[in-house]
């Protein structure tokens, strides 16, 4: 196992570049305090290894751990990240989603994004460097403990260095119960076999690569207020959505009514002209199509007049009051008076389909 960093012999966290090589670096593993040599050779990156050859599993993410607690410890800073989180109220109040940029950057203008998001709320803090008034390591907090937490006067920072483990979700809830802000450093994406000060110090002081915002409570708390203003300023939209999704609603349960159950569709005289019988259950629609043959089109007119069917100019057909009974001797009357020789359809549900055939006549029969 190469470990970046060790003990010496006076206690203090060394990389391997401030030691001797071999055995003269007298150090310890901070993991299990066994000895460990230097091993600093002309080609390969250099490191600590354990004297006896042994694995220590923990003995990198120990290193790590250490050298990064130890320098925000005696800084007493760290570089922290933008912070951009979105709350969104639609299915459920105060759900927040992280984000490394803006969403509202992916809209042409702000008025598009309220009106494609009205119920969210964008809550933005810049990043910078925060020096901390004191800092604490591995200390308890109720049922948690945080790897570092820093003060700055009475308000605590959780922060939490992940080597191989990360923050999962029981953690996180029981974070989010302390109602602090709660900042993740990533150290599990380094390409080589380990790490010098250098490096520790960039990525702590300097960048804002690898750190990760769990909980900002300022940034939620400004989502919670930009909701706020976007739910007044839309308000309006808001309610002219809802009326607009209500007549929608009811335009489609009105069309669902006159989804048709059964049909029965045969040729009648004239070119390509044909009758449509449907039921469904808002009415019998009866609609006589392309009647070229004006005498044919007298002569449904005055039938839809002896029945009783009431001409609708909105869906241009005859209608009567929903009835199956009627619909097939109805269905058979149109039939035998208006059919001619040419092929016809006929659509209706399985258990119905060898009952209408026999009610409507003979001739139904043969149809596909």
């Amino acid at each position: 196992m190469r470990i970046p960093f060790a003990m010496s012999s006076t206690g203090q966290l060394v990389s391997v570049s401030e030691v001797e090589r071999g055995k003269k670096c007298d150090c310890t593993c901070p993991e299990c305090g066994e000895p460990v040599i230097a091993c600093k050779g002309q080609i390969k990156r250099a490191y600590f290894a354990h004297a006896s050859g042994s694995e220590c599993a923990n003995a990198y993410k120990s290193s790590l751990h250490k050298a990064v607690k130890w320098l925000i410890e005696q800084r007493k800073m760290l570089l922290l990240p933008d912070c951009f989180v979105r709350m969104h109220t639609r299915f459920m109040p105060d759900v927040f989603a992280y984000s490394d940029s803006d969403w509202r950057s992916l809209y042409a203008q702000p008025e598009d994004y309220d009106r494609a998001h009205p119920q969210t709320g964008i809550g933005h803090i810049p990043g910078r460097l925060l020096q901390f008034d004191d800092v604490r390591l591995e200390q308890n907090e109720g049922d948690v403990r945080p790897d570092i937490v820093g003060y700055v006067g009475a308000s605590p920072l959780f922060i939490e260095v992940a080597v191989t483990h990360f923050v999962d979700m029981d953690k996180e809830r029981k974070l989010r119960a302390r109602a602090v802000s709660v900042l993740e450093l990533d150290f599990s994406d380094h390409a080589k076999s380990g790490w010098t000060w250098e490096e520790v110090e960039n990525r702590l002081f300097k960048q804002t690569q690898g750190k990760v915002w769990i909980i900002n409570r300022k940034a939620e708390q400004r989502a919670r207020h930009d909701h706020a203003e976007r739910i007044h300023r839309m308000a309006g939209f808001l309610a002219q959505r809802e009326r607009e999704q209500a007549r929608q609603e009811r335009v489609a349960l009105e069309l669902k009514k006159y989804d048709a159950s059964h049909l029965l569709r045969f040729d009648t005289t004239g070119y390509y002209s044909t009758c449509r019988v449907l039921l469904s259950p808002a009415c019998i629609s009866i609609n006589l199509e392309n009647p070229s043959d004006m005498t044919l089109k007298e002569r449904f007119r005055r039938k839809m007049a002896e029945v009783g069917a009431v001409y609708s100019s909105q869906r241009r057909n005859y209608e009567l009051p929903a009835s199956e009974e009627h619909f097939l001797s109805l269905g058979r009357e149109l039939y035998v008076q208006f059919a001619s020789p040419r092929t016809g359809w006929l659509r209706a549900p399985d258990v119905d389909r060898e009952r209408m055939e026999r009610a409507i006549g003979d001739g139904i029969r043969r149809w596909a």
